[in-house]
């Protein structure tokens, strides 16, 4: 795989971090820097995850049909 490209882990690593984020981590902020850090964690998780997610190029299945009319 190249690094260059996302996979299905850097998509789980990036929630994984974002939920660390907002559960566990700790500031000291006034009411319009909280308003800000919302908004920013609210980004992320509306925008770039679905991002990442439509840059995934894995493959993650093969189906081959192997019906009748196909073979005509």
């Amino acid at each position: 795989m190249d690094a260059n490209k996302f996979s299905e882990e850097d998509k789980e690593k990036v929630t994984e971090f974002l939920n660390l984020v907002a559960t566990h981590a700790r500031f000291d902020l006034d009411t319009n820097e909280l308003i800000n850090y919302f908004k920013a964690l609210a980004y992320m998780q509306q925008k770039i995850l679905p991002k990442i997610d439509a840059h995934i190029l894995e493959v993650k299945k093969v189906v081959e049909n192997n019906s009748q009319e196909d073979k005509e």
